[in-house]
């Protein structure tokens, strides 16, 4: 086997072990494999194996797979770096998800730009839940006020949280 299709088979372990211990169906557990600086031909192959969502951390570079990919077709390109208003076209021409929504203007931003080209897009609000300054998102108290926004822009598709917490909680 590759090195690929070796890390996919451990991380699908771990999954499915870690699922069954708290009582979900490891089928309920969705695998994101970041796939930032790696070359299409590892999506290509992580893919063959059955890996659909990938997630990356350049809006550029995702619009670059996404053009080389468009084969694909149950392909999911999920992003999950710092979001920029001057990237935004770039990850709606790519139907690409968005995990890191975190601030009142992105969000106007990014239903304008939808709006604009008659597209919408899956969200998710990154929420920094300790305020480390290393990690982006908005803090919890001001979860509520984004998500109501975010409920009333018909071109954005909330679908959850993303958070990572600390390594060591």
């Amino acid at each position: 086997m590759s090195a690929i299709a070796d890390n996919l088979l451990a991380v699908r372990e771990r999954i499915a072990s870690a699922a069954r211990a708290c009582g979900r169906e490891p089928g309920a557990v969705r695998l994101v494999a970041v796939s930032k600086f790696h070359p299409v031909s590892a999506l290509r192959e992580a893919y063959a194996l059955g890996q659909r969502q990938f997630g990356e951390n350049y809006a550029q570079e995702l619009a670059d797979k996404a053009r080389e990919l468009v084969d694909l077709p149950e392909l999911s390109l999920r992003f999950i770096g710092g979001l920029q208003r001057n990237k935004l076209k770039l990850l709606l021409d790519a139907r690409a998800a968005i995990e890191t929504l975190a601030s009142e203007a992105h969000a106007r931003a990014l239903h304008d730009r939808a709006l604009a080209a008659r597209a919408s897009c899956e969200v998710m609000i990154q929420v920094n839940v300790l305020g480390e300054a290393q990690k982006g998102g908005l803090a919890p108290d001001d979860l509520a006020s984004l998500v109501e926004l975010v409920r009333t822009l018909p071109t954005l598709r909330l679908t959850g949280l993303m958070t990572i917490p600390p390594a060591d909680d």
